[in-house]
């Protein structure tokens, strides 16, 4: 099965601007055209590009990526991701993903997730209305290409430039300049982009830190 932009476009699968080009799909579904069905699947991504598909990723069309994932297709024309597994040098991800049926991520549980060199952290992202609300824990996290994705101008996906609760609780966080902070816990909120407030604690150089912005300031 080859997944391309007219197809996810019939289908109205709202992935334009994030999701480009062909996929294609190898399904092994026993019970296909049952109520709820189920089997295993696996998704070649080699042929498309990907920008903002999840934030702080993205990948050029014609480097190779391949998923692999139990499919269970629910009520609602939702679909459910189980045992998710893509690892590749640009990202290893380990978990679930719930696709709405417009072709939106839902909601995610990654029990690994690494986007940079030596991010060993477990996230959770997850819809609400027009919001994405991300919590990111563990030991080590580069917080550049996701603060690069949330503060870059909209380009008309839900993960880029638009509306963000962020959640970071990381034993050492990786920031601008390469700065690290020690035993990090940032909450914030991001509308189109900006922040509208912002939570800061940890330790810099050894010295305790902590902040807050809000809208204004």
């Amino acid at each position: 099965l080859t997944v391309d932009d007219a197809w996810r476009a019939k289908a109205g699968m709202k992935t334009a601007g994030m999701l480009s080009g062909p996929v294609t799909v190898r399904l092994d579904i026993p019970d296909l055209g049952a109520t709820e069905t189920a089997g295993s699947a696996e998704a070649d991504f080699t042929a498309a590009s990907i920008s903002g598909l999840l934030p702080g990723w993205s990948k050029p069309a014609g480097k190779a990526l391949k998923a692999d994932f139990k499919l269970v297709m629910a009520p609602k024309d939702e679909i459910l991701l189980e045992s998710l597994t893509i690892e590749d040098p640009s990202i290893t991800l380990k978990g679930s993903v719930l696709v709405a049926g417009d072709g939106q991520i839902k909601s995610a549980r990654f029990s690994t997730l690494r986007i940079a060199k030596g991010d060993n952290v477990s996230a959770e992202l997850e819809r609400v209305g027009a919001v994405y609300r991300i919590a990111v824990k563990g030991e080590q996290f580069d917080a550049r290409p996701l603060m690069k994705s949330a503060f870059s101008p909209s380009t008309g996906s839900p993960a880029t430039g638009q509306d963000f609760d962020i959640d970071l609780k990381i034993a050492s966080l990786i920031g601008f300049n390469s700065e690290i902070l020690k035993s990090a816990d940032i909450r914030g909120q991001l509308r189109g982009g900006l922040v509208r407030d912002l939570k800061l604690a940890g330790n810099l150089a050894k010295q305790a830190v902590a902040g807050q912005m809000a809208k204004g300031e």
